[in-house]
């Protein structure tokens, strides 16, 4: 089944005081969504993290991770199947809500398209120097390598 990270910028992405940027991310699967299409996140960090897990379980330096949403007890549970497919449990509230298997060049294709939309909307509104985006673009460069050739 295919699954996307998406952000959707519909002019919500904003920065706030502290630096982080903040705006609509979901993961959507056929007709539904995680944690839905108007959740708004802290939108790098939690892409950043993302890129960083699929990184761990790809090198085998890990077989499972989580991945937390920064706003609400909302993750994405990462481990590695039998079958050499990536295996997501999303959990709302401490309770399952899907179960997907996915292809590891699958969701790192998608997660690069999507860090670097995000670049993108960054650039655009000059929000390149913090932290949290030179992590997003490190993790893109890291993630490359996991990308046939």
């Amino acid at each position: 089944m295919t699954i996307r990270l998406r952000v959707i910028d519909d002019g919500s992405f904003h920065r706030s005081k502290s630096g982080t940027v903040w705006g609509r991310i979901y993961f959507e699967s056929g007709d539904t969504q995680f944690p839905g299409t108007g959740w708004s996140d802290l939108a790098v960090a939690f892409t950043s993290a993302w890129l960083d897990a699929l990184i761990e379980i790809a090198s085998k330096a890990r077989q499972a991770q989580q991945v937390h949403f920064m706003d609400g007890p909302l993750r994405v549970d990462v481990s590695v199947e039998m079958n050499g497919l990536i295996k997501l449990e999303f959990v709302g509230k401490d309770v399952m809500t899907k179960t997907i298997s996915a292809a590891a060049v699958d969701l790192f294709r998608d997660a690069i398209s999507c860090a670097e939309e995000l670049i993108a909307i960054c650039k655009r509104h000059s929000w390149c120097e913090d932290t949290d985006y030179l992590q997003l673009v490190a993790n893109v460069e890291r993630a490359v390598q996991f990308l046939p050739v």
